[in-house]
């Protein structure tokens, strides 16, 4: 039992991080879009 909870316990500790590396990914990706979608109005603007 105690081997049982020790991998469940790496299976979240993993997956925790997966997700954590994916959240910053998806953040970056979003906030670089964003950036370009501002300097395409500017530039439209102009």
């Amino acid at each position: 039992m105690t081997e049982w909870t020790i991998a469940v316990w790496g299976a979240l500790g993993a997956a925790f991080i997966v997700g954590i590396f994916i959240g910053v990914l998806v953040t970056r990706m979003a906030s670089r879009n964003v950036q370009k979608q501002l300097q395409l109005e500017a530039d439209l603007v102009c």
